[in-house]
């Protein structure tokens, strides 16, 4: 998931079971910096670090949102 989802992870259906008990796997969006949201309560408690916005280790799988992939399926 990207960085940008932690802050209502809580609210999705079944977040806090992710939240406590799911290995993630969470890649930094654009805006939405790893280093401001580390420490966010809804941080996974099990997860591996992946990068994409920052360009430190770039991925396309970490510089793309889901919301992005529905535009442009749809268009």
């Amino acid at each position: 998931m990207g960085t940008d989802l932690i802050t209502n992870l809580h609210r999705w259906d079944d977040g806090q079971r992710m939240i406590n008990n799911t290995n993630c796997l969470i890649f930094e969006r654009n805006g939405y910096p790893s280093e401001e949201i580390l420490n966010h309560e809804n941080w996974p408690k099990n997860y591996q670090m992946g990068y994409g916005a920052s360009k430190k280790h770039p991925i396309l799988l970490g510089g793309i949102s889901s919301t992005e992939v529905r535009t442009r399926v749809k268009n």
